[in-house]
């Protein structure tokens, strides 16, 4: 994997496709950052700053601050972010599945790095929490086959639903 485009050096499958630079994680971690760094390195840099310093520090900066980590080659580290942030004193949703899932994803593409068991029980511990009833809720639900791949689509179909009506309604807002 290349430290500055995250690419992936062997053929891509679907879940090495998430490191692609390309893809809505990684556009998420560099427009997220106010002063826009270039590189994933001043990307690490800005959250760490956010987690050292900022007195509401959320499991989203650890998130974000663990996708830097990978994205430079530092799967351990970005791991530690991301065990971080499940004890982050807050949460999206107030409940933080999005870590879980951040290691269910690294158990899956590099398993020496995080063990898939302790991924799994990780999401088990959030997963009877009816605020992840909505997305990405149904990613864990799913991962635990605790709903269909019938309601996993019809849980995608309506959050792009919902996403649409957000974009229409602030177009309107905002007149763009």
């Amino acid at each position: 994997m290349s430290a500055e485009t995250c690419l992936p050096t062997n053929s891509k499958t679907r879940v090495q496709a998430m490191t692609d630079p390309t893809s809505a994680l990684t556009k998420q971690l560099l427009q997220w950052i106010s002063d826009k760094p270039r590189t994933y390195a001043e990307a690490w840099k800005h959250f760490r700053s956010i987690i050292e310093t900022d007195p509401r520090v959320g499991d989203n900066d650890y998130g974000m601050a663990g996708v830097a980590k990978w994205c430079l080659g530092e799967p351990q580290e970005a791991v530690s972010q991301w065990r971080a942030g499940l004890k982050a004193e807050y949460a999206r949703s107030g409940v933080t599945v999005r870590m879980g899932l951040l290691l269910y994803f690294v158990s899956v593409v590099r398993p020496e790095v995080f063990d898939q068991d302790e991924a799994k029980r990780l999401l088990l511990e959030k997963a009877d929490d009816p605020r992840i009833r909505d997305w990405p809720g149904p990613i864990a639900k799913l991962i635990l086959r605790q709903i269909s791949e019938v309601s996993f689509k019809k849980a995608v179909k309506a959050k792009t639903q919902v996403k649409r009506a957000y974009v229409f309604g602030l177009r309107n807002f905002t007149g763009f």
